[in-house]
C-alpha cells in the first residue's frame, strides 16, 4: 500500500474541507414600510382615507366621524352592488369618507 498515506490524506482533507463550510444563512425577507392612516383632501372637497395596517372599516368609521353605511355608498366597490367585503382592505388603500 504505497499510496495509502495519501489517499487517508485527501480523504482527510474533503471530511475537513465539508465540516468547514458554514450551511449560508438563510435569507430574510425585509418587511416593507406600511403606510399609516392619512387624510388626503383633494380639491373637489371630497376626502379619502389611506388605509394603514392593521385599519378596519370600523375603526375609519369611528375616527372619522361616519357610518359604515355611508363607506359604502361613497365607496361602491363594497357592498352588495359592488361585491366586495368590508373585510377586505388593503394598506396603502384608499377610502372615500366625504
Amino acid at each position: 500500500m504505497r499510496y495509502g498515506w495519501l489517499i487517508a490524506a485527501v480523504g482527510a482533507y474533503l471530511v475537513y474541507d465539508h465540516l468547514s463550510k458554514a450551511a449560508a444563512a438563510p435569507v430574510v425577507a425585509q418587511p416593507t414600510a406600511v403606510p399609516e392612516s392619512t387624510v388626503v383632501p383633494p380639491a373637489s372637497g371630497a376626502r379619502y382615507v389611506q388605509v394603514g395596517q392593521g385599519d378596519t372599516i370600523s375603526k375609519i368609521s369611528s375616527t372619522y366621524g361616519v357610518t359604515i353605511a355611508e363607506i359604502v355608498a361613497l365607496n361602491p366597490v363594497f357592498g352588495p352592488k359592488g361585491g366586495r367585503s368590508l373585510d377586505l382592505i388593503y394598506p396603502g388603500e384608499q377610502i372615500r369618507v366625504a
